[in-house]
């Protein structure tokens, strides 16, 4: 069948492209109950019924149809013979996958996590978040009340760690006998990452102290468990002194004022020789490259106080904070490695 004219009208496809924009949030809830019910585990195997799906899932059986028939409209699942099947984009939540982008469906599609979007007209207006106004607190205390978020979002953390763990290992130089401190570091994979590849070295995983508590219960009985501890406390107040500290999305979180006492509390703990190593996506030019960094800038102001940064403003951060030098490595994804020390 031909192509009509209108499928190639750029005013008709405007028009569709700004339909699907409309209704996303639709699409953001399906592919978390997607994560949620592990459909890509159990697609994987076998070609299933939308009643099997169901009765596997204990979901109502119409619901579940009309569900996946949704999700085939979009490319998530495949049809065939009655049955519904997996495909290479439900492939992606797969918990196998060696990229799961689950951890993100699972942990970025929560209520902590969506409703302040529907306070952006204020934020506009007022110019900070309103997500204290929805949720009764600011994100992070909200997490300490709702623990299985909190869950949630440390696997969707780790989701983007997962991307960077092969640059990471070959990028950051670690002196012999390096005691290294992962600051926020929720589960500490990306810490676990470096010490494995870095068998002479310690680590400490320092958190908020209920998200310690969880790691440090995690880490028991595991091969690190000598290597590695995990510690709460508030990092604005203190940090453990360290010959490396890691922050992995953890400065765009916050406003200048709040990453300049951080990293004062480090530059003032470290050791020697010591470095402040950052993970970050770095802002480019307006409009051009990949649109992820200016739509996390927005979830910062809607859900936080923090925001996305230029490296010329991150190094002004770091002089702010008593750092004499800075040098940024790009990664790949629009990620970057920025490092800071004394000369």
């Amino acid at each position: 069948m031909e192509a009509s004219p209108a499928d190639h009208d750029p005013a008709i496809e405007a028009h569709r492209t700004m339909i699907r924009m409309i209704s996303g949030y639709w699409v953001s809830q399906m592919v978390h109950c997607a994560a949620r019910f592990s459909l890509a585990d159990l697609l994987a195997p076998r070609p299933l019924t939308a009643e099997a799906v169901a009765s596997a899932c204990e979901l109502d059986v119409d619901a579940t149809f009309r569900f996946l028939r949704a999700c085939a409209a979009l490319g998530i699942v495949g049809h065939q013979g009655g049955k519904f099947t997996a495909t290479p984009l439900l492939e992606t939540l797969s918990s196998h996958h060696p990229a799961s982008l689950k951890g993100r469906a699972l942990g970025l599609v929560t209520p902590g996590q969506w409703q302040p979007w529907g306070r952006l007209e204020s934020v506009l207006k007022h110019g900070c978040s309103q997500a204290e106004a929805v949720l009764g607190s600011d994100l992070f205390t909200y997490h300490d009340n709702h623990p299985e978020e909190a869950s949630a979002f440390t696997q969707a953390m780790d989701g983007f760690t997962q991307t960077l763990l092969e640059d990471v290992t070959g990028a950051v130089a670690v002196p012999p006998g390096a005691l290294i401190v992962d600051i926020g570091g929720a589960s500490g994979l990306l810490l676990r990452t470096l010490l494995q590849a870095n068998p002479d070295t310690r680590g400490i995983v320092f958190d908020r102290p209920g998200v310690a508590a969880a790691t440090a219960e995690s880490l028991r009985g595991t091969e690190l468990a000598a290597r590695v501890t995990a510690e709460g406390g508030d990092f604005f107040v203190a940090v453990p002194a360290a010959d490396r500290y890691l922050l992995k999305h953890i400065l765009h979180n916050w406003s200048d004022d709040d990453c300049v006492t951080l990293l004062r509390n480090c530059h003032r703990r470290m050791h020697p020789g010591g470095r402040v190593v950052v993970f970050e996506m770095l802002m480019g030019e307006i409009g051009e490259g990949d649109p992820t960094a200016a739509l996390v800038d927005l979830h910062m102001l809607v859900a936080l106080s923090g925001r996305e940064r230029t490296p010329a403003e991150y190094r002004r951060l770091f002089e702010a904070a008593g750092f004499a030098r800075m040098q940024v490595t790009p990664l790949r994804n629009g990620w970057a490695m920025l490092e800071a020390w004394n000369a």
